[in-house]
Formats: C-alpha cells, sequence, structure tokens
C-alpha cells in the first residue's frame, strides 16, 4: 500500500543513510551550500541497519522445481562465491567473460553450436557487498534438461581442471576494461560508478583498484 512505501521511505531515507554524488563542471563552494539549503530540514533518524545473517557452509547440493504452462525449461545453477571487495571478484568476472558472454563464449560453442542442447545461455558473477552468487542460465526444450545439466557441469569442471588460454584471458580483460570505460562515459555514469564505490565498497578508489587487479590477474 502507499503507507507501506511512505513509511519504508521514512524509515531509510535519511540524512545518515545516504550519499549525495555530484559530477561535472561546477562551482563546488555553490553547490554545496545548495544541497544544505535542500537538505536543511531532513532530519537524522535511528535508522537500524539491515542484519543479513551469514549463509551457513553448504555441504551438499540443492535443488528447487517450478511447473508453469510455457513451452520452454529455464535452468539455473549457482555456486557460492564471495563479495566485491575481496581479491578473487575481478577474476571470477573475467571467467564470467570467458565462459559465457557472446557467441564466442565456451558455454554459447559448446552447448548451442556444437551440441545443439540450448536456445541461449549466459553466465554471470553477482558480487555484492556480502557473499554473492556465480551463474550459469540457459533456455532449453524441456527434453533436453538432463544432458544440457551434464554439459554445464563438465564445462564448469574444466575452467577449474586447466588455464584459460592466454588469447580468452586476454580478450576478456579486454572487455572488462570496455565495460567499465563504457559506464563512464555519462555524468550520470560517473556518478553512479561513484555513488557505488562509496556504498557498497566503501572505497572512492574501488575503479581504480578492480581495474589494476583485472590487469594482474593470469591465467593461473
Amino acid at each position: 500500500t502507499r503507507e507501506d512505501a511512505y513509511r519504508y521511505y521514512k524509515s531509510r531515507y535519511s540524512p545518515d543513510n545516504m550519499v549525495f554524488v555530484v559530477v561535472g563542471d561546477f562551482d563546488a563552494v555553490k553547490v554545496e551550500a545548495q544541497v544544505r539549503e535542500t537538505f536543511k530540514n531532513f532530519q537524522r533518524s535511528a535508522v537500524a541497519p539491515v542484519y543479513i545473517p551469514e549463509e551457513p557452509e553448504q555441504l551438499g547440493r540443492r535443488e528447487a522445481h517450478e511447473e508453469r504452462p510455457i513451452n520452454l525449461s529455464r535452468l539455473c545453477f549457482a555456486w557460492h562465491v564471495c563479495d566485491a571487495r575481496h581479491a578473487d571478484a575481478p577474476a571470477l568476472d573475467l571467467l564470467d567473460y570467458i565462459a559465457g558472454h557472446g557467441k564466442s563464449s565456451r558455454f554459447y560453442q559448446q552447448l548451442r553450436d556444437r551440441k545443439g542442447l540450448v536456445q541461449a545461455v549466459s553466465v554471470s558473477s553477482y558480487t555484492p557487498n556480502y557473499p554473492g552468487l556465480f551463474l550459469v542460465a540457459a533456455t532449453l526444450e524441456p527434453g533436453k534438461r538432463a544432458a544440457t545439466e551434464k554439459e554445464v557441469l563438465a564445462e564448469m569442471k574444466k575452467l577449474t581442471a586447466r588455464p584459460v588460454l592466454a588469447a580468452e584471458l586476454e580478450k576478456a580483460k579486454k572487455i572488462a576494461v570496455a565495460a567499465q570505460f563504457s559506464s563512464l562515459k555519462t555524468m550520470a555514469g560517473q556518478a553512479s560508478d561513484i555513488g557505488v564505490n562509496e556504498t557498497v565498497a566503501g572505497d572512492l578508489e574501488f575503479t581504480r583498484r578492480y581495474l589494476e587487479r583485472v590487469a594482474t590477474i593470469t591465467a593461473a
């Protein structure tokens, strides 16, 4: 209801729980004065932190199945991974690009082009400011689920069993850098980058450090 939304707004949108980002060609003194004037009536509140309990170690496989009146199946796999600030996060992003970014990626080539098992497949590394997930998602005909699952797990095993090719790694690094700089083309993109660095990583230099880490990652 509207009351629910308003209650949430009043409880969370407090000055001590907000980050105001300004980018561009401006007079910093004037803008700061304008911001202070605009927010002068905002009162601090006792904002309780959102508690997200740490998930216990997963000792076995978990499965969930849901049926709906549709023609195709959606098959998803997920593995526990680190948070955005962990040193492994950039490596997982590169693995994401190598495994499932575009038509030349490993999973697309193997599952769609060679085996004809799926209509679409994607890989993503989700690393927020708490432990995330490494995900593989595919769209396929229902009768090909078992074969697709077997092939996905086989491809994942290959990624852990031997180093990726130098050309694959170099391409992934270029994609990672291009994606980062593409997001900084606009003022809004630059503001978003600064805001995310502060709120998620707690480090205004996080993007720079991330790119430095990407550059140093080896196939090993």
